[in-house]
């Protein structure tokens, strides 16, 4: 099990740690390991049990917890995806205007196909 953690106050902090528990999920599939992310980190420490674990690993007091990442083999075959249905995919458009432009229309979604 792979224990994720963020600085505490960082803004991108969640974000860049689901982004790199991702990374570290491609990459285990690549490998032929299975994984599963669990985001209840937060409270997975909440109590004292917890609490002692944090101590016992040495994580820094502004850390914190917010996902696991469950890797192992599987027992079987992989389940095969469903056929992609024809007119059935979404392109999502945003905008994000210059700090200095005038406020535009929320992004929008296009159907293609």
């Amino acid at each position: 099990m792979i224990m994720l953690f963020h600085p505490r106050g960082m803004a991108n902090g969640p974000g860049d740690c689901h982004v790199m528990g991702e990374n570290m999920m491609l990459a285990a599939h690549a490998l032929g390991v299975g994984s599963c992310l669990v985001a209840r980190g937060a409270t997975t420490f909440d109590g004292p049990e917890g609490q002692r674990l944090l101590e016992q690993w040495g994580v820094p007091a502004d850390y914190e917890p917010l996902c696991h990442i469950v890797l192992g083999y599987r027992d079987g075959p992989a389940p095969q995806a469903k056929p992609r249905r024809p007119g059935r995919i979404f392109k999502f458009v945003f905008f994000v205007p210059p700090l200095s432009a005038k406020p535009r229309r929320p992004g929008r979604i296009i159907r293609v196909g």
